[in-house]
C-alpha cells in the first residue's frame, strides 16, 4: 500500500510516519524544500501551493494522509490559505490521480468555528473533504502529549521561573498520546470499511491545571503552578492581542483550554 503523507515532519507527523513504515506500508511525504524528512519514506520536495509536487505526491497512492496545517496564527487569510485552500489543492489532486481514501487530520477546534480564525479554518477544511467525492475520513484530536509536545515545550520555558500562572477552570481535557492519535491516523487510512469523523480522546479527564503540574514534574521542573481563573486568562490575552505581535496567550487559545475536549467517538 502506497499513503501519501502531508504534514510529516511535524510532531504528529513522524509518529504517524514512524506507524506506517512500522506496518510496512510504503511512504511517500511532501516536505518543504530544506527540511529534514523522516528515514525511510520517499520524499516529494515542495509545499501545498506547488501543484506539480502534490501530483507527484498522490500519482498511485492508495490512500492520502494530509496532517500540513497552519497553527499558531491569528492571521485569518494564511489559515483560510493553508488549512483550507491547501487541503482544497491536496483533494484536488487526489481525486484526479483516484485515490481511493482521503484522511484529513483535524481538530476538535473544528467543531467550535466561533471561537477563532484557527478553529474557522479547520471547520471549513472539513467542509471541503465532505463536500468532495473522494472517501473520506476525518480525524479529530484533542490536545497531544509525548516528547516535544506543544505543552511540553511551552512549559520546558515556562519551567525555568519560579511560578507559572496556568489556565485553571473549565472544562475537562482527554490528552491522547501522540503515538496512539498515529495508530488512530494509520487506521483510518488502512481499514477497508474507515469513513466518518473520529473524534479522538484520552483514557483521563485532565484539568489543564493538572496537565500542566504532571508536565512540569515530568519535566524536572521545581516551578509552581498559579491558577489563573478562565475570565482573567480572556481578559490578559484579549489585552495582549492588541498590544504584541505575538502574544504568548491568546482569546482562542484560551478559550479552547475552557472548553475541553469532547468525548471520544465515530460519526
Amino acid at each position: 500500500m502506497i499513503v501519501a503523507v502531508t504534514g510529516g515532519t511535524g510532531f504528529l507527523g513522524r509518529a504517524v510516519v514512524q506507524a506506517l513504515l512500522e506496518r510496512g506500508e510504503q511512504v511517500r511525504c511532501l516536505v518543504r524544500r530544506g527540511s529534514s524528512a523522516p528515514d525511510g519514506v520517499q520524499v516529494v520536495p515542495g509545499d501545498l501551493a506547488d501543484a506539480a509536487a502534490l501530483r507527484a505526491l498522490v500519482a498511485g497512492a492508495d490512500a492520502v494522509l494530509h496532517l500540513a496545517a497552519l497553527m499558531g496564527s491569528r492571521d485569518e487569510r494564511a489559515l483560510q490559505a493553508v488549512n483550507v485552500h491547501g487541503t482544497r489543492a491536496v483533494l484536488a489532486a487526489a481525486k484526479a490521480a483516484g485515490v481511493g481514501r482521503f484522511v484529513l487530520v483535524s481538530s476538535v477546534a473544528a467543531g467550535r468555528p466561533d471561537h477563532g480564525a484557527y478553529s474557522r479554518s479547520k471547520a471549513d477544511a472539513e467542509a471541503v473533504v465532505r463536500d468532495g467525492t473522494v472517501p473520506w475520513v476525518i480525524v479529530r484530536p484533542p490536545v497531544l502529549i509525548g516528547p516535544g509536545s506543544q505543552v511540553e515545550r511551552t512549559l520546558k520555558n515556562l519551567g525555568r521561573l519560579p511560578l507559572v500562572p496556568v489556565i485553571s477552570g473549565g472544562a475537562p481535557l482527554r490528552p491522547v498520546q501522540v503515538q496512539d492519535a498515529a495508530r488512530a491516523c494509520v487506521e483510518a487510512a488502512r481499514a477497508p470499511d474507515a469513513a466518518g469523523i473520529w473524534t479522538l480522546a484520552g483514557p483521563e479527564d485532565l484539568s489543564f491545571l493538572t496537565l500542566s503540574r504532571r508536565t512540569l514534574q515530568g519535566l524536572g521542573s521545581r516551578a509552581r503552578t498559579v491558577p489563573l481563573p478562565g475570565r482573567l486568562a480572556l481578559l490578559i490575552a484579549g489585552v495582549a492581542e492588541r498590544v504584541l505581535p505575538a502574544p504568548p496567550l491568546t482569546v482562542e487559545g484560551v478559550r479552547a483550554v475552557l472548553a475541553g475536549s469532547p468525548p471520544g467517538g465515530r460519526a
